[in-house]
């Protein structure tokens, strides 16, 4: 019995009604494979999921912070000195650089622009973490989800 899956034919054996279920079990079993793939493709290979974090690692309450790629923005609100403020994921690939901004409770407004460190994957879902200190930032990228 010949049983076709696009261009594909695939020979089972015996005939009958044996070879008939084994046929379409077979198809049924290629075809689910290929749709399989196909609806994974996405995660393999579209924009990564990221969680954007911001760390304070000031002695100082931070009114406000926000995280500038080229096409988003992420906003939080008050983060106090040691805490850490996770964003929601961001489906996209951040890419060069990005602006770190900063507001005190005393109303002075800080910006940093950092440069998007190598160990950053662009396929790989994972937190982008933003380390606020007095006069610098630093960026770590943790591989996996939270």
């Amino acid at each position: 019995m010949l049983v076709g899956v696009g261009a594909t034919r695939f020979m089972l054996g015996g005939g009958g009604c044996g070879g008939c279920r084994g046929g379409v079990a077979v198809s049924l079993l290629v075809m689910g494979s290929v749709m399989v793939g196909v609806a994974g493709c996405g995660e393999l290979f579209g924009p990564s999921k990221l969680t954007i974090a911001v760390a304070n690692k000031t002695y100082n309450t931070f009114q406000n912070s926000h995280v500038y790629f080229k096409d988003s923005s992420f906003r939080s609100g008050m983060i106090l000195p040691g805490d850490r403020r996770d964003f929601t994921e961001y489906v996209g690939v951040a890419n060069g650089e990005a602006t770190v901004e900063w507001e005190l409770a005393t109303g002075t407004k800080r910006t940093l622009k950092v440069m998007l460190d190598r160990r950053y994957d662009k396929t790989t879902k994972g937190t982008l973490l933003f380390e606020v200190y007095p006069d610098s930032v630093a960026m770590s990228f943790t591989p996996g989800g939270r």
